[in-house]
């Protein structure tokens, strides 16, 4: 029995313990009272005119006679001021329920040099030891019994306001670990100072409205525009778009600015018709800038290109009387083709541009427009396949007319009847007749021992096997240079504008066309070619389309030089590595990075394996760009070591995660195989990652290590998500403590009835 009531003494004690060390660390946390705002920067009127705003966060007011606040110094935490009893007015030291406290290092009507505090309103308490580091920030609030009540910077240069400008540091609500910059933002209005004061704060009221997250641009579509033109961008994908006063879009190219005249704010992450006046624009590629109301601003830099319509030629149109039709053959022998054959009687050159050819009408097929300039020669002949005109000629009768461009019939054949296969409709000495002899693009003769080729000159054949050089038929020249990761393609297009998307193509085989490499915007002019084997021979030839038609640029040789480095691909397995962390909204002077890691027993060669977000942005990892450990001197190879982290962030990536809608990360090996990926569909917040547990569960936590070994504490959850972790500390003392607080009360009070019952 002496053994039983000891312990359950044991365990009382113990419950009474736990509890009692449960409510300090209550008491510690609570955050009834908070450092809710610092004006470290001074004034206008002297650095020293600084002060302190306290706020009672609770519904019942609260005595501050025997707090304390102390400061950090390169001695350590000294003390700086206490709030003394005011024997004349006793209640002078009350902050009132849900008010301010305003500690001050002077009256309000006091003077600097001749320039007097710009403060409006009398503080509540005034202490000339109030003294704010502009380098090495952190004080800490201490209730009468000593206890940390709340505490406020790092001791590292102000988290927030400016100096310049001379704006305070304002506390975040919900109140947050002042030791934390997430918490705190610079103040931008004004607020109880005097009418010519232009220092932004609030002392003695509450807060300025929380700024919105800087807006961000990913890109535009389409990317391009023609000046002269209305032109309207369908839409603009970004992050931290104000939904709520007037937000700005322009270009700028230089000096000039292009500014939107009408658009659509969706939401926060997409902008529609965007519309802008580009009469009287630069051609140039220009910058895309967005302003949110707040002023924050984000340019993306080379984003848009403005072009020029080609003038198109004037058409001079040919009248003359000289062209005649001279030749059908309508059913021709099984490897041949139906033609209609042109000559030209004159002396002088004839430009068809705008002529027609058609058959009987109405009826038959449709006609056939030259709509480009092309020219017949004096006495020259000129052939029109059935592949190019389309015109069908019936083998059981028909004809053909010769049209000019005002409309006017030059020509209409008799109707030749029935046709008998590989004979030819001729016309010799103005008169139409049949013969075996088809005499294609030279002189009609009724014989074919009659025609002597070497005596007329040979036809321009218009399809298939043509010859003529028409001006007007796009063109691509391409050149191409080494640099010291590749080579540079350079080209340029004729009629641009009629050009489809162009085509690269790259081979290592002279006859054979190669792999696609990329689709570029027929605008473009040069696209780098990396990833190639030094010392080698490549082909490469750029391929576009006109009305249907392939237009092919020259083909190009170019040997790589000995120092071009070839980034070697690896396969890999899934899981093999890991990503583990990813920091998609950074804080202020941070970088966005995804982190991945090797939690194998070996070592990786990760070498041209890539990692993509869900917009299909992607980098290609390398050890030119990541040094971290190269296998040998012969080898380039990226070897991640058995429990090794590699960082991947912002700068080397140019991979943006999204901070709205989610995003998805994948990592793939060098046969595009996938190897991880994580998805998160959260908004984000500021200074928060996204990291792997253990567990092998993904949390939101403010416990960021780039590079390191994710440190999960599992300390607790935040309000707002139970995928919110928050770091080790009061909170998870409170939980386990009332935990075995619970625990061991149930065990004790069992026991003590056990006892009653014996």
């Amino acid at each position: 029995m002496d053994i039983k009531f000891l312990l359950i003494n044991i365990l009382a004690i113990s419950c009474i313990c736990l509890i009692a060390i449960s409510n300090f660390n209550v008491k510690a946390s609570s955050q009834s009272v908070v450092i809710n705002e610092l004006a470290w920067a001074g004034s206008t009127a002297s650095s020293s005119d600084e002060w302190i705003e306290l706020k009672n966060t609770t519904s019942e007011d609260t005595d501050l006679t025997g707090w304390t606040i102390t400061k950090q110094t390169s001695s350590g935490e000294v003390f700086m001021l206490e709030i003394l009893e005011n024997i004349d007015e006793p209640t002078a030291n009350t902050i009132l329920a849900n008010d301010y406290f305003l500690i001050a290092n002077n009256s309000q009507d006091h003077e600097f040099s001749g320039n007097e505090s710009v403060l409006n309103i009398e503080p509540d308490y005034i202490k000339s030891a109030v003294s704010l580091s502009n380098s090495t920030l952190h004080i800490r609030l201490y209730d009468s019994s000593d206890e940390l009540i709340d505490e406020a910077g790092n001791g590292d240069s102000p988290f927030t306001g400016d100096n310049t400008l001379k704006a305070s540091m304002e506390r975040k609500d919900p109140w947050g670990n002042g030791a934390n910059e997430s918490y705190w933002y610079t103040a931008t209005t004004s607020v109880n100072f005097d009418s010519d004061v232009i220092d932004l704060g609030t002392p003695k009221a509450d807060n300025s409205p929380e700024p919105l997250n800087p807006p961000e641009i990913m890109s535009i579509t389409p990317d391009e525009g023609q000046i002269e033109t209305i032109w309207i961008a369908e839409e603009m994908n970004g992050n931290n778009f104000s939904l709520d006063g007037t937000t700005q879009i322009k270009l700028e190219k230089g000096d000039i600015s292009i500014w939107a005249s009408d658009f659509d704010i969706e939401s926060t992450s997409k902008i529609s018709e965007i519309r802008f006046n580009l009469f009287g624009a630069e051609v140039g590629t220009w910058d895309l800038t967005i302003i949110n109301p707040d002023g924050q601003n984000y340019t993306l830099d080379n984003t848009v290109i403005l072009w020029e319509e080609e003038e198109e030629p004037e058409i001079v149109l040919d009248f003359s009387d000289t062209v005649e039709l001279t030749e059908l053959y309508p059913n021709p022998k099984s490897s041949e083709e139906e033609f209609i054959e042109l000559y030209n009687s004159g002396d002088n050159a004839v430009n068809l541009n705008g002529w027609k050819l058609d058959d009987k009408s109405p009826g038959g097929s449709s006609d056939y427009l030259v709509d480009n300039d092309l020219i017949i020669g004096p006495k020259q002949y000129l052939v029109f396949t059935k592949s190019q005109t389309k015109i069908a000629l019936n083998n059981t009768g028909d004809y053909a007319q010769l049209i000019q461009p005002n409309g006017i019939v030059l020509e209409n054949t008799p109707n030749y009847g029935n046709s008998k296969a590989g004979e030819s409709y001729i016309k010799i000495d103005g008169s139409w007749q049949w013969t075996e002899n088809v005499t294609k693009g030279y002189e009609n003769k009724l014989t074919e021992a009659e025609n002597d080729a070497n005596t007329v000159p040979p036809a321009f054949i218009f399809g298939p096997e043509t010859n003529i050089k028409d001006p007007w038929i796009p063109k691509i020249e391409l050149e191409v240079t080494k640099n010291e990761n590749g080579v540079l393609l350079f080209w340029e297009t004729y009629l641009p504008g009629a050009l489809g998307g162009l085509e690269i193509y790259v081979s290592e085989d002279e006859e054979d066309l190669g792999n696609r490499i990329s689709t570029l915007s027929p605008r473009k002019n040069q696209y780098e070619v990396n990833n190639l084997d030094p010392n080698t021979d490549y082909y490469f030839q750029i391929i576009s389309s006109f009305n249907g038609e392939d237009i092919k640029s020259n083909r190009v040789k170019v040997k790589t030089s000995n120092t071009t480095t070839k980034i070697s691909k690896t396969i890999g397995l899934p899981g093999q590595i890991l990503i583990t962390e990813l920091l998609p909204n950074p804080e202020s002077g941070e970088n966005e990075f995804i982190e991945i890691h090797n939690p194998t027993d070996e070592p990786v060669n990760i070498s041209g394996w890539k990692i993509e977000d869900a917009s299909g942005k992607s980098y290609i990892l390398n050890s030119l760009d990541l040094s971290i450990q190269i296998q040998n001197e012969a080898d380039t190879g990226l070897i991640l070591e058995p429990g090794q982290y590699l960082l991947l962030d912002y700068k080397t990536t140019k991979i943006r995660l999204n901070n709205t809608g989610g995003d998805d990360v994948i990592l793939l090996d060098g046969e595009d195989n996938i190897i991880d990926e994580v998805t998160y569909t959260e908004t984000t917040k500021s200074g928060i990652a996204y990291v792997l547990a253990p567990n092998g569960k993904w949390f939101w936590t403010d416990e960021i290590t780039p590079g390191m070994k994710n440190n999960i504490s599992f300390a607790g959850v935040l309000g707002d998500s139970d995928e919110y972790l928050v770091n080790t500390g009061s909170k998870t003392n409170i939980l386990i403590y009332w935990l075995l607080a619970i625990f061991f009360g149930i065990i004790g009070y069992r026991m003590i009835h056990y006892e009653k019952r014996i």
